[in-house]
């Protein structure tokens, strides 16, 4: 079979040399970044995560999530006390006990180190 078409002569239903007669587009020179659907795929997912972190990294100097605050002392508030704990207090207040009774400030023991043991009586 034979046909004549934009002035080419066709046979056998090949329709290439019609493709000639066609000005080349412009588009058709151009070579793809990205040749592969896969990696096109690839890239199109990071591209939208970068601009999610940026449209996120935005709304958090707008809109920050925490606030700092100083801390409210009340008025009977102390910088730097004298005492921290209860314990403290009470050592404190048994030495000055002890010094204001006659005694040393810190208790000592009137046991020596003498090893007497009861097996060592002897009978007079």
């Amino acid at each position: 079979r034979l046909l004549q078409v934009r002035g080419k002569v066709l046979e056998a239903e090949d329709f290439t040399p019609v493709t000639d007669t066609y000005p080349k587009l412009p588009l058709s020179e151009t070579k793809p970044a990205i040749t592969m659907l896969s990696r096109l795929k690839i890239k199109r997912k990071e591209q939208l995560i970068e601009e999610l972190n940026k449209k996120k990294e935005e709304w958090d100097k707008a809109n920050p999530s925490k606030v700092n605050q100083h801390a409210n002392h009340s008025e009977f508030w102390i910088e730097r006390p004298q005492f921290t704990s209860i314990h403290q207090i009470k050592e404190e207040n048994k030495r000055n006990a002890r010094v204001t009774a006659g005694l040393t400030a810190t208790p000592t023991t009137l046991k020596y180190d003498i090893q007497v043991t009861s097996r060592d009586h002897t009978v007079n």
